[in-house]
Parts: structure tokens; C-alpha cells; sequence
């Protein structure tokens, strides 16, 4: 006995079943049942568009008895209000003389004098000045004769003894770890960015850390497949930022253009030769 098909000569659309939800797509799968020939004819391509806007990520055909066939399409939505987010403290290797110990309001805070003698310190290549903290500022100077001949030569301060204490015990930097918080999401096209190296109030990132001030390090979109773009940003939290880099609320480009200004103004006020003053002419 044959079997036949005799239903309407276009595809019939069978209830369809949710195969997964997860944090960045919800897919399920649509089944169609008709006459083989029109089930081949209606057949789509893999990523292309349904009519409700989802993307087919698979089909497959199959032929039954009697010329009934049965298409089975397995398509997914993109959730974009699905967000994951990370928070990551990183190690960091930074110069001593960067060391909260030694700039402003530090207990051994150094002056620009101390810093320029810790320069000239730094260059001594005389064993016994540098072991006594001592330096000469000219390097064609004659060295000591012996401990008796020190009193001649310039000495650290306090605080500069204090780090060129560490100095020579071999510790030239310090390790410290700042906060990194990172926002991932997909999307259905490549996302062009919002610009890094920006100061920004806070990053938008539920129970980020406390007390830093925040920049904008990374903004990155990576395709993950058809269809499918994955974007991450990423902001790092500094103890302090220098307000003429990274002033609030203004860009950088907006404060160099700024700085520009200001610098070709004073030129132009330097380069005005003064009004003479001297004596009339015949007086």
C-alpha cells in the first residue's frame, strides 16, 4: 500500500519547542511539515532571517513515506539586555620614587631639590660618597682623599637619605594592585567603540571597588560568528590621576586642543616688542 500525502500543497507549521536560554541567546527549534518537493523548494539558508527576526542557525530535512517531508529549523534570538560582568584586581609594578611614601603628603614627601639631588646622588660613582649619602654636583670635582675629606660635598636630606637607604639595599621598585572591571554583552552587528583613555565618573558595573577614579581602558568587539558580535569594555580605578591628563569630566583631546590655545596665546603676547620708555628725542 502507498501512502500519499493529501494536506494543503504548502508547508504546515508544527508548534515549536525552546531548546535553551542562557545568558546570550535563547534558540528553539520550528518544525514544518508538506509535500516533499515544496519542503526542498522552501528550504532557507543557514543564517539567514526569519520573518520574526530570528536567525537560523541549522536546518534539516527529512523524507518520509508517501512523499511527506519534514523540515526542522533551529534558530536563536539574540538577548542584548543580558550582561556579564567581571571584576579583576591586577598587579602592578610602579618606580620607587612613585611610592605614596614619597610624594605629597607622604610621612618622607621629597621636594624637587631632594629629587634633583637624588639625580646627582644616583650618578655618583665614588664608593665612599654614595655609602655616606654624599654626591659631588659637578662630576669633574676631585673625589675625597679619605673619611676626613667629606665635609667639602653636598649631602641628601632626610627623606632622600631615606630612600636612597632602600636604594642600596636593592629596591628600585613596588608592587601594588589596582581594580579592573570589565562589562561583556553581545551584539547583532561590530560596535565602533566610545573611546578610551577617558575619565569617567564610574564604571557602569554594579558593586564595583570604592574609592579610585576611573578611566576608560578598553573597548573591543570580537566576531563570534555569524551574526554575532561580542563586545567587552573594560575600566581601570587609579588612587589618583593627574587632573591635567585626565581632567573631570573633559576629554583629553579637549584639554591638549585647550593647552595649545594657551601656549600659542603666550607666544604671541612674548613675541609684541615693548613700547620705549627712553628719553624724547632732542630733551
Amino acid at each position: 500500500m502507498t501512502v500519499r500525502w493529501k494536506g494543503a500543497r504548502g508547508l504546515r507549521e508544527l508548534p515549536r519547542t525552546v531548546l535553551d536560554d542562557d545568558a546570550e541567546r535563547n534558540t528553539w527549534e520550528q518544525d514544518y511539515e508538506g509535500p516533499w518537493s515544496v519542503v526542498m523548494a522552501h528550504r532557507p539558508p543557514v543564517s539567514a532571517l526569519s520573518s520574526g527576526g530570528a536567525r537560523i542557525c541549522k536546518v534539516h530535512c527529512e523524507r518520509q513515506k508517501g512523499g511527506i517531508g519534514k523540515m526542522t529549523l533551529t534558530m536563536e534570538s539574540l538577548d542584548t539586555s543580558k550582561r556579564t560582568y567581571e571584576i579583576e584586581w591586577c598587579r602592578n609594578e610602579l618606580d620607587l620614587l612613585k611610592h605614596p611614601m614619597f610624594n605629597d603628603g607622604g610621612v618622607a614627601a621629597l621636594s624637587d631639590e631632594d629629587r634633583v639631588a637624588l639625580a646627582c646622588w644616583d650618578q655618583e660613582d665614588n664608593a665612599l660618597l654614595k655609602t655616606w649619602f654624599l654626591f659631588r654636583r659637578d662630576p669633574s670635582e676631585k673625589p675625597p682623599l679619605g673619611a676626613g675629606d667629606l665635609e667639602r660635598f653636598e649631602a641628601l636630606s632626610d627623606n632622600a637619605t631615606l630612600y636612597a637607604q632602600m636604594r642600596l639595599r636593592g629596591v628600585s621598585a613596588y608592587v601594588y594592585y589596582i581594580p579592573v572591571v570589565r562589562r561583556t554583552q553581545f551584539t547583532s552587528s561590530p560596535n565602533s567603540g566610545d573611546g578610551c583613555n577617558v575619565r569617567v565618573a564610574a564604571p557602569p558595573v554594579p558593586c564595583y571597588p570604592q574609592g579610585f577614579e576611573w578611566v576608560k581602558t578598553a573597548d573591543r568587539s570580537m566576531r563570534a560568528r555569524p551574526g554575532r558580535w561580542e563586545r567587552t569594555e573594560e575600566w581601570t580605578g587609579f588612587d589618583r590621576l593627574d587632573p591635567d591628563r585626565y581632567p573631570q569630566g573633559v576629554t583629553l583631546q579637549d584639554r591638549l586642543l585647550k593647552m595649545r590655545a594657551e601656549l600659542k596665546r603666550g607666544r604671541a603676547t612674548a613675541s609684541k616688542k615693548p613700547a620705549r620708555t627712553g628719553r624724547p628725542k632732542g630733551a
